[in-house]
């Protein structure tokens, strides 16, 4: 019984959702998926999802392992800050990011990044890092010391210490983050709408021309561009969970 009711309600939320979108765009031309301004909108959000998910993954398992290991005075005011953006509505989190790195912004006033791909990218990376952090902290805390330390008794540096016996361990895992990061990159909306100048072949991304479509009633390419990027994303998600997560 509980098989058949979970098996519904991942039906209900997910599949026939799916399957909706796929038998809606049957209607029309797929052509409309590839048409130049699509084509740029994929290029600027799949390389600034790339770009930000190798940063956080980099400074998110820094900061993942120094909550995990070590004890320090402000450690949990750090986690309270982390889990922010995973609660605030992402345009709120736009919102700020434009207003700090804006021209008239604190630190805009050297550094804009605002209304550009930059400042994109700085969205993603915000609105994706508290994923990072808390999948990659408890593996960590779990992680045994003693393996470690087995390793430095044997004549292991730091580096050779991570490459060959934590890696293994952590190659499935990151595999697994760095697939839900980029997705969560790719799929961000409100933060990037606020802090981009939202201009075809510069700075549009995929989501944003999503929803400008549909307020200028060009259901038939909002829907062949939606479904593109869904079935771009299970296909990466089938990869890494057909192989990564076998090593």
């Amino acid at each position: 019984m509980s098989y058949i009711i979970w098996c519904a309600y991942i039906c209900l939320l997910l599949i026939f959702p799916m399957l909706s979108l796929m038998v809606k765009a049957w209607n029309w031309n797929w052509q409309l998926a590839f048409t130049p301004l699509a084509m740029s909108s994929y290029v600027v959000t799949l390389k600034l999802a790339s770009i930000a998910t190798a940063m956080n993954l980099c400074l998110g398992t820094s900061i993942a392992w120094a909550l995990a290991r070590y004890e320090f005075p402000t450690k949990k005011w750090i986690q309270i800050v982390i889990d922010i953006p995973m609660v605030l509505p992402t345009s709120v989190i736009g919102l700020i990011l434009a207003d700090l790195y804006g021209t008239q912004g604190w630190v805009g006033r050297y550094l804009t990044l605002s209304y550009g791909t930059a400042g994109m990218c700085l969205a993603m990376m915000v609105v994706s890092l508290p994923l990072v952090v808390r999948t990659m902290q408890p593996i960590i805390t779990e992680l045994e010391k003693e393996m470690e330390e087995a390793a430095w008794c044997l004549g292991a540096s730091p580096f050779q210490t991570f490459t060959r016996a934590l890696w293994p361990i952590f190659t499935p895992v990151i595999a697994s983050v760095a697939g839900l990061t980029w997705a969560r990159c790719i799929g961000e909306f409100g933060a990037i709408m606020m802090i981009s100048s939202n201009l075809p072949y510069k700075d549009l991304a995929t989501s944003v021309l999503i929803a400008s479509l549909i307020e200028q009633d060009d259901e038939a390419s909002a829907t062949w561009i939606a479904l593109t990027m869904m079935v771009f994303c299970i296909v990466v998600f089938a990869i890494i969970e057909f192989k990564w997560r076998k090593l």
